[in-house]
């Protein structure tokens, strides 16, 4: 087992309250090029490795962190052409992703933390095209959901998916979630919008709205470069992969490169 060692810090204040937010919902909102997006993905990677293991010694996932995300964006294309895309240039190099046949594309990611726990976590990728594919949420049990581009998913969907959230792992699995719920990114809304509504109307208990002012020098950055300001420093060596507030990550290494979009090193 080869490890990277990296730090990750969040590129401004706004984005620092984001990464730290636990509430149920969180979600930030900011124009193109804001670094947002990549937040979330760090987020998520986060709240995998702060999951509770399994405690119980004769249960069969004894010492592994479970989770599951569903990454959820409006339709296919924006599914394959951002969302995928987004996710594996950073997080590609942790696990295996399989798309084709029935099933949706899911990427299912295993790792090792220095205290010996595993992390075990798949993040399946589906899209809504229509109201109506709320259908396609149901019988799901997630942790958590990412709604990217939230704004453009319907109430009715996002309605559904919240319901979702918590539902795994159970106590079948041998340990209940440690924290759960939905996670999105946006561009501004228009004032009929939900989200505007819930942000600055309703303000229903448990959800934070985060506003991320302009990216200034990130925005048009190429996707490695935005990866490694939302990263902050990057600090590799031979033996560890310390991220940030969950110390080493052991990932088998094959394919480490540094190119472009990616900053991973050959180990």
């Amino acid at each position: 087992m080869a490890t990277i060692e990296y730090v990750m810090k969040p590129q401004g204040v706004v984005l620092e309250e984001f990464a730290d937010c636990r509430a149920r919902n969180s979600f930030i909102m900011g124009p193109l090029g804001s670094g947002k997006t990549v937040q979330v993905i760090l987020k998520l990677l986060e709240l995998m490795c702060q999951q509770a293991p399994v405690t119980r010694e004769s249960h069969p996932n004894y010492g592994i962190r479970l989770s599951r995300i569903i990454a959820a964006r409006n339709t296919y294309s924006e599914l394959f052409s951002t969302t995928i895309k987004d996710w594996l240039e950073v997080h590609g190099d942790l696990g295996e992703f399989k798309q084709g046949n029935k099933e949706p594309p899911t990427h299912k990611i295993q790792f090792k933390l220095e205290d010996g726990t595993t992390v075990r976590s798949e993040v399946i990728f589906i899209a809504f095209d229509r109201p109506e594919h709320v259908k396609k949420a149901r019988g799901i049990q997630t942790t958590w959901v990412w709604l990217n581009e939230a704004k453009e998913h319907s109430k009715s969907v996002v309605d559904m998916l919240d319901l979702r959230c918590g539902r795994y792992p159970s106590m079948k699995e041998g340990v209940k979630p440690t924290h759960y719920g939905m996670l999105g990114d946006s561009n501004a809304p228009d004032e009929d919008h939900w989200y505007y509504k819930l942000a600055e109307e309703d303000r229903p208990e448990d959800w934070k709205f985060h506003r991320q002012p302009g990216g200034g020098e990130i925005e048009g950055m190429a996707p490695r470069k935005l990866v490694e300001q939302a990263v902050g420093c990057l600090c590799f060596g031979a033996n560890g992969f310390v991220a940030h507030r969950f110390a080493k990550v052991h990932v088998k290494c094959s394919k480490r490169l540094i190119q472009q979009n990616q900053f991973w090193v050959r180990c």
